[in-house]
């Protein structure tokens, strides 16, 4: 593939990582020289350091993202083994965008902040995180085996079978659990809307975790 090629493919992707590149360098003089860093649990800035390392890290960081993916199918023997590895590609890249746009968010939100402009980081990351696992559930029911991406378990990784089912029930438990918590946050307060969301993405986790236990137990009990 020629460059003009790879351009027009992966436009989305590239804007995605020059926009805080971008608006970094038209609003650099607005910045003040030490910006935040990190924010406690109740969205409080607790750190900062140099306005440099601090707006510009994230999205450096952020670049790396498309490599590691598109390395994903030389790496990983599962992908190579798949009789479609096509599928496993195209959610994976589906994935690659949705986290790059997630950090890109973040880095833009921590722009806005050095500004000076006034945000709920608990309410705006919580929604932003919830919407990335939408979209990561969406698109899971179609990934196929492999060692890097899904409800990666001894089970699933074992039994084509069992990651499967377990993706199939996964992703919807993920999907609409998220928007549930979306539909229904303004019922919390923002500290409230993120331990309930987190408490709920640990309960997912450890659901999916159980489920494929009990679908190999199943499966090697009819097997007996």
């Amino acid at each position: 593939m020629n460059l003009p090629e790879t351009l027009k493919k992966n436009w989305l992707q590239i804007v995605i990582l020059v926009l805080p590149f971008i608006l970094a360098g038209v609003f650099w003089s607005k910045f003040p020289p030490r910006v935040a860093s990190h924010w406690n649990i109740h969205g409080h800035p607790n750190a900062w350091v140099n306005k440099g390392p601090g707006l510009l890290l994230l999205p450096i960081v952020t670049i790396g993202i498309w490599p590691l993916f598109a390395a994903l199918p030389f790496l990983d023997p599962k992908i190579r083994a798949n009789r479609d590895p096509g599928r496993v590609i195209e959610v994976l890249r589906i994935w690659r965008l949705a986290l790059t746009s997630y950090s890109c968010f973040f880095s833009l939100l921590a722009m806005a902040v050095a500004a000076g402009i006034p945000v709920d980081m608990n309410r705006t990351i919580t929604n932003a995180m919830l919407i990335l696992f939408m979209i990561l559930g969406n698109f899971m029911g179609n990934l196929r085996p492999n060692y890097f991406a899904g409800i990666r378990t001894p089970w699933t990784l074992d039994d084509p079978e069992i990651w499967r089912a377990t993706h199939r029930i996964g992703a919807r438990i993920l999907f609409y659990g998220c928007l549930a918590l979306l539909l229904t946050q303004w019922l919390l307060s923002s500290d409230q809307f993120l331990y309930v969301s987190l408490g709920c993405l640990l309960g997912c986790s450890i659901w999916s975790i159980a489920y494929s236990y009990l679908l190999f137990r199943r499966k090697k009990s009819a097997t007996l």
